[in-house]
């Protein structure tokens, strides 16, 4: 028999108050009614409740004071927070626990005046990642009150404002968030239960494939479990989208209304008095975690999910009583060896078997307490449990923390217990003892075993690729099964599955149970085609990739030209289907090709050098093999040298003959011809004759007679030719002879050289004595820092430094240099002085006003300076002198000879 002791009252307070784990993701949503309501004691109070249940994320709502609220999370270890800009004293606030969530942005939206009335404050979202899942949170607080009808056309109707502000906000989440994780929190100030047409949340109730109510069953439930007591409702709220079913529909999940008032001696005036007029209600998921089972009794079977409870010894048994005082005042399991008495007693009370094999991580929990004194409960492991206990090998499972029995029905957590190491199927037990001397009362709840699935990939491949489709392929959980299907593609059929190279199925569709990572083929044959193809001409080339292929195989013939062919194209029935050597198709049918080639042309050139030294005959086009002949032939006065080829010599004769087999340009090179001219003089003693020696074709010789003294030049007789001039000039097309005659001088005459001024003079200054009616050359070069004049050959002027004349007289040449002083003699053809030269007076003519006259010597010494256009030059030496005039700014030099 059962018997429970209603003295038995579980005693908690506020630190036994627990929700979160470093495994699970925690949001919870909490309006804190104008925070503090209650000064430094809410803030202690707060404080402390959050520190206790260890929520990864709050959403707040009614914050009145960001200081003390920012003031309060600083004290507060591991936590961080963030405060909306609307809402006046009503602003609504996240605090995160920083290790575990990563912020992405923190932002409100609706913020534009159009939506004062949905939104008096405006919706806060929370972007953040977890456990490398990204997730938003979307907190609000919806106007409150109303009469509950919601009047369509008035938007300022308080259940108006709310319906419209759900309604947004889901198109919201439709438009920006159609992929995310996305929580809805907040004080939504109106209930989930109420019927159309008066349910401002019926578009989330009517669209179920993407939204749910995660509180809804508290919401129908028990009253005592609402969020807003005071005025029993509930009107705090966890909307999700459907990206978090699988997670609310996990076994280890949780969604609750946290009645921190049931910690308190006070109760719910406490509460209301010290924290605020709503409860928090959160929702707990493990991303990560695959829950085994999880005991809560909630449904107040004691055997249920395959739990079994036997009785080895006494009449006491397992049970769960009628009473909530388990943790989170909620059902638990019970057993008590005391009956009038203690009494001896052996109870299990055993779970369903696990298979090891397909979990990781295994982890196990569980919540106790007890009453009285007496052996303390056991828990055990055992791998080969059948139905009884006694004949099972257990092994117990140690590091537990059980209820040291210091306050009486005090709950404890027993640890997370590792169980990884376990192995194959096990059963855990509750072992429960008493004596007749000692019976304890033993309390269990939140049994829970959770762990990560054992993921498997199962790889399925056609062969060939394109021989069919495979569908059932993916990556599955231990003993979850999995069923493939192959389909052959048109002109394919299926033939078998193999794995590992061994035939497992010749079905097309296989299931099975998995238990490990597999890779399959599915094995298809194809409708098969020959493709062959041939050579034109005969060994012109080769190919390759005929063969036989299956339909729809790629098939790629290869066609490569033998020395001397290049590839044309290929053809099919006569009619051409590519131009390139490599031509790629699929096989859907029979098909022979041919792969036509011709002889390579090649193009012959060549060039002569020099240009115009010869002519070549026999370039052109040659297809391989032809023998090609090039001749080169000489231009008048020119031989030919050799044939070179990329700078090399490749033949000397001028004829030359090789057979084609590439591209070639080649040279005949040739040289001019080479010319003797011959000098002699008649009579011997007559004078000197040059120009004679060797020459190139159409290169110039220059002849030229110099007479002895008491001779003159007279003629050249050049190869019967009687030439006059000399020097004499000419183009060498052959062999010369040349000879220069003179005749003896009649008369002789003296040439003087003289100069003035600085410079050299050829022939030097001197007297030289020539024969009537020779040539005389002279030349004039002036010194650094002069310039050359002018000749005075006699009386006539003659202004080039070089030039020549014939002798018939005694004659004087004076070479006239004067200085360079750097004078402008820009405008110097605007003044004129005469006579030039000068014995008397120098006269100067010029249109222009004269501002003065300066005379200088011929080493720049400056002799007067006048205004005066006629200058007496009596009273200088003879010489050369400078005259500069000052004419308009402008100086203007002239130079004259004094006799």
């Amino acid at each position: 028999s059962f018997l429970f002791l209603p003295f038995a009252v579980n005693c908690q307070s506020i630190s036994d108050l627990t929700f979160g784990t470093d495994a699970s993701l925690e949001v919870i949503t909490w309006n804190l009614e104008f925070f503090p309501t209650n000064g430094q004691t809410t803030l202690d109070n707060v404080s402390q409740a959050i520190q206790q249940l260890q929520a990864d994320v709050f959403a707040f709502q009614e914050i009145d004071n960001e200081t003390l609220l920012s003031e309060m999370v600083n004290g507060i270890d591991g936590y961080e927070v963030a405060i909306g800009a609307s809402g006046g004293s009503l602003k609504l606030a996240y605090i995160y626990r920083s290790a575990s969530v990563q912020v992405n942005s923190i932002y409100e939206i609706f913020t534009s005046s159009e939506y004062w009335q949905p939104f008096p404050r405006r919706p806060l979202v929370f972007d953040f990642n977890f456990q490398n899942e990204n997730y938003i949170v979307i907190n609000n607080h919806y106007k409150c009150c109303g009469d509950g009808i919601i009047d369509y056309g008035d938007d300022s109707d308080e259940e108006t404002r709310r319906y419209n502000a759900t309604n947004l906000i889901k198109e919201y989440i439709d438009t920006n968030f159609p992929n995310k994780k996305v929580f809805v929190v907040g004080d939504l100030n109106d209930v989930v239960t109420d019927e159309e047409p008066n349910n401002v949340f019926q578009k989330i109730i009517d669209d179920s494939q993407n939204y749910l109510i995660a509180d809804m069953e508290i919401a129908t439930g028990n009253s005592d479990n609402w969020s807003y007591p005071s005025w029993p409702s509930q009107i705090d709220h966890i909307i999700i989208t459907n990206e978090l079913f699988d997670a609310y529909n996990s076994a280890n999940t949780v969604v609750q209304t946290i009645k921190v008032d049931s910690y308190l001696p006070g109760g719910l005036t406490e509460y209301f008095e010290n924290f605020s007029d709503h409860r928090p209600v959160g929702m707990k998921f493990s991303p990560n975690v695959s829950t085994v089972f999880n005991k809560n009794f909630e449904d107040q079977n004691l055997t249920s999910g395959g739990w079994t409870a036997i009785s080895v010894t006494g009449e006491e048994v397992w049970g769960v009583p009628v009473d909530q005082y388990g943790h989170n005042n909620s059902y638990f399991g019970y057993m008590n060896g005391y009956n009038s008495g203690p009494k001896v007693n052996e109870d299990w009370f055993i779970s369903p078997a696990i298979n090891a094999s397909a979990y990781e991580n295994l982890t196990f929990s569980f919540w106790n307490a007890s009453g009285y004194s007496g052996p303390q409960l056991q828990a055990f492991v055992s791998n080969n449990f059948i139905d009884n206990p006694s004949s099972a090998t257990w092994s117990e499972i140690t590091g537990i923390n059980w209820h040291n029995g210091a306050t009486s029905w005090e709950w404890t957590y027993s640890g997370d217990i590792d169980l990884s190491s376990l192995t194959g199927q096990f059963h855990i037990a509750f072992k429960y003892t008493s004596t007749s001397s000692a019976a304890a009362a033993w309390e269990i709840d939140d049994i829970s075993l959770s762990g990560e699935a054992k993921m498997f990939t199962i790889i399925a491949t056609a062969n060939p690729l394109e021989g069919g489709t495979i569908v059932g392929t993916g990556t599955f959980e231990y003993g979850q099964n999995v069923e493939l299907t192959a389909t052959p593609d048109e002109n394919y059929t299926f033939i078998n599955w193999t794995e590992n190279g061994t035939e497992i199925s010749t079905q097309a569709t296989i299931s099975f149970e998995v238990i490990e990572d597999r890779d399959l083929v599915a094995n298809f044959e194809g409708e098969t085609f020959t493709i062959d193809a041939i050579v034109s001409p005969e060994n012109s080339g080769t190919l390759t990739g005929t063969g036989v292929f299956y339909h729809g195989q790629s098939v790629t013939l290869k066609a490569t030209p033998n020395t001397g062919y290049t590839f044309i194209n290929w053809t099919e029935n006569g009619n051409q289907v590519s131009t390139s050597t490599t031509y790629s198709f699929l096989a859907t049918t029979n098909r022979s090709f041919v792969a036509n080639f011709q002889l390579a042309t090649y193009n012959i050139t060549a060039n002569v050098n020099p240009e115009n030294a010869g002519t070549v005959t026999g370039a052109g086009s040659y297809e391989h093999g032809e023998t090609v002949t090039l001749t080169a032939a000489e231009s008048t006065g020119y031989l030919f040298i050799n044939w070179t080829e990329n700078n090399e010599e490749i033949s000397t004769s001028q004829t030359y003959t090789f057979t084609a087999n590439a591209n070639r340009n080649i040279i005949a090179n040739f040289q001019p011809k080479t010319f003797t001219v011959t000098t002699s003089v008649s009579p011997e003693n007559g004078g000197t004759a040059t120009g004679g020696g060797s020459y190139s074709f159409n290169t110039t010789a220059t002849l030229e007679a110099t007479p002895n003294t008491g001779w003159i030049f007279e003629k050249w007789i050049v190869d019967g030719n009687e030439i006059e001039t000399n020097p004499y000039s000419f183009s060498v097309t052959e062999n010369i002879d040349a000879s220069a005659l003179f005749v003896e001088a009649d008369e002789e005459f003296t040439l003087t050289v003289t100069k003035y001024g600085n410079g050299t003079t050829n022939p030097n200054i001197g007297s030289y004595t020539y024969s009537s009616g020779q040539t005389v050359n002279v030349t004039a070069t002036p010194d650094d820092g002069w310039k050359f004049e002018k000749w005075m050959i006699g009386e006539n002027e003659v202004t080039e430094s070089s030039t020549s004349f014939v002798i018939t007289q005694d004659t004087t040449a004076t070479a006239i240099f004067t200085i360079i002083s750097g004078l402008n003699e820009l405008g110097a053809n605007v003044v004129t002085i005469f006579p030039n030269p000068t014995s008397s007076i120098l006269h100067i003519k010029c249109e222009e006003q004269i501002k003065t006259i300066k005379l200088f010597d011929i080493t720049g010494k400056k002799i007067l300076e006048t205004t005066n256009k006629s200058i007496n030059v009596e009273f200088l030496p003879k010489g050369v002198y400078t005259i500069n005039l000052n004419i308009n700014n402008a100086v203007i030099a002239k130079s004259f000879i004094k006799l």
